[in-house]
């Protein structure tokens, strides 16, 4: 178990995300990545359009995989907005798998 999953309290297998047919393959390749890159944090900062480059898909497709991954419950996202009113990279907390 890694301390950003002890700090939330569960412990995360890639089989239960594999297994999931609730996910789309985006969805949970994305998933994934989150939770390997929150290895020693809680939550990480990252940008649709890296994301989007990393696992091979558009930016529009990540928006989607992030909006159905919060809507099931497996991460939290805070919209981080600078003081110019610009979108900056949202920041991506993962919650649980079910």
């Amino acid at each position: 178990m890694t301390k950003a999953q002890e700090c939330i309290g569960y412990y995360i297998t890639y089989e239960s995300i594999e297994a999931s047919k609730a996910l789309t393959d985006c969805s949970k390749r994305l998933l994934c990545r989150y939770i390997s890159y929150t290895k020693n944090k809680a939550e990480i900062t990252f940008k649709n359009e890296l994301m989007a480059q990393w696992i091979g898909v558009t930016e529009k497709t990540i928006r989607r995989s992030i909006s159905q991954l919060e809507e099931l419950g497996y991460i939290k996202v805070k919209h981080n907005i600078s003081n110019d009113g610009k979108y900056k990279a949202n920041t991506i907390q993962v919650d649980k798998v079910k």
